[in-house]
């Protein structure tokens, strides 16, 4: 099995960059030779991206990473923009042993555990099947020459000959994804041993596209992970919002998710805390031109939920890390636009809800609605609140426990972005 070294005299960031640059040169070599040169730029572009968890963090504190051994995992991404090639990002970032890939391969999904045959292709790491990714690190396959169809479904499948532990995870998934025993990647079809809902170890998916100069990072908790919204089906908010935009007239967006469920901007739980990933989640993705920042409400509810006094915010400081989110965006080039938080007065979630909460989620919202700090916001708030009881969600809007929305609600936020994006 080939290792590939990390221990070059650069950073990983131009490493990355670097080797982003060295596998587009054959696809760009070949557009050039084959006299080209009228054809619109090509460039590698975000299109899919599962923000990196650990296993053991919460709900599942305490559990030991299962480990895969002679198995074959067999994922299913939904993608925005589709392109003439992809590459495929793996993450070991939390792990706490080497992560050994003995190969890969993608394809395109025919539903469930299956794969369309003759889609089917390799993915390689430095020219070989085989990697060893280190502690801590993540790295981009090769580039693949695949054709990839705007707002489609790819299944990449993953062998493991020796133990790869359970660790680097986007834990809700909601996207049934499969166990099989043996080397079973290339297969047609396959029988499960084990359905998970949870995507593991690939962290993101580019392609290689002359179509796409709007690169829209969504950033948020679980309203963004799209909890509580009908599981394989692609209904969270980003996802309308990706079929919105390519349904326009105005078809050169990609929208990736970079939601994680039970996510804060102040404090580590559920995911690192949102000052600290935002960065390497949203300003780090391929091509990100456009970030859509809806955090915040969990950083008033959790610690109320719990009874943690310690881990209570202030409005000011959630405002306090809009605005530093909103500079470093400014930094990169990158437009910052903030949604208002949601209503949730009557969550059924005891004890999230307070009067308290609720004058600071106003308070915040005060400030997006009014701020020149930012390059503009859209009212999620507006978009799915009761307009009898502002507090409050919409009831064809509710999912149930009257915080997440529901498929219409999800699609009523993505009209309300998306209306705005295109102005």
């Amino acid at each position: 099995m080939r290792k590939i070294s990390m221990k070059w005299p650069v950073r990983l960031e131009t490493r990355r960059a670097l080797l982003g640059a060295v596998l587009a040169l054959p696809i760009a070599f070949a557009i050039v030779a084959c006299g080209g040169d009228s054809s619109p730029p090509q460039t590698w572009t975000a299109s899919w991206y599962g923000a990196p968890q650990a296993y053991n963090e919460p709900p599942l504190s305490g559990n030991a990473a299962k480990s895969f051994q002679n198995q074959t995992f067999r994922q299913t991404m939904y993608v925005s923009q589709g392109g003439t090639g992809l590459r495929i990002r793996v993450s070991n970032l939390l792990g706490t042993s080497p992560l050994a890939v003995t190969s890969m391969r993608v394809a395109r999904s025919a539903g469930e555990s299956s794969i369309d045959a003759a889609s089917d292709k390799a993915v390689t790491f430095g020219g070989q099947a085989s990697v060893t990714i280190p502690i801590g690190q993540e790295i981009y396959s090769d580039s693949v020459d695949f054709v990839v169809a705007p707002l489609s479904s790819l299944a990449i499948s993953t062998y493991f000959s020796g133990s790869a532990a359970f660790e680097t995870v986007h834990s809700l998934g909601l996207q049934s994804n499969y166990v099989a025993t043996g080397n079973v990647a290339s297969a047609a079809a396959i029988t499960p041993t084990e359905t998970l809902s949870r995507f593991a170890w690939v962290t993101g998916i580019d392609v290689y596209t002359p179509s796409v100069n709007k690169v829209i990072v969504t950033f948020g908790d679980s309203i963004t992970d799209g909890y509580n919204s009908t599981p394989n089906k692609n209904n969270r908010y980003p996802n309308y919002l990706s079929r919105t935009l390519l349904s326009s007239s105005n078809k050169n967006f990609s929208v990736v998710n970079a939601g994680i469920s039970g996510n804060r901007w102040s404090f580590n739980g559920v995911g690192p805390n949102g000052n600290g990933r935002f960065s390497r989640d949203v300003l780090d993705r391929t091509g990100a031109t456009h970030v859509v920042a809806l955090l915040g409400i969990n950083d008033f509810g959790i610690p109320s939920l719990l009874g943690n006094a310690a881990e209570q915010v202030t409005a000011a400081q959630i405002i306090q890390s809009i605005t530093t989110a909103a500079a470093a965006s400014k930094a990169k080039g990158v437009k910052f636009y903030a949604g208002t938080l949601t209503p949730f007065a009557g969550t059924t979630i005891p004890g999230y809800y307070t009067a308290l909460g609720e004058a600071k989620r106003q308070e915040v919202n005060a400030f997006i609605r009014t701020t020149a700090l930012i390059d503009g916001f859209i009212d999620f708030d507006l978009a799915i609140r009761d307009p009898a009881n502002p507090t409050a969600m919409l009831g064809k809007y509710d999912s149930g426990d009257r915080l997440h929305p529901n498929d219409a609600g999800y699609e009523a936020m993505a009209i309300a972005a998306a209306a705005f994006l295109l102005k």
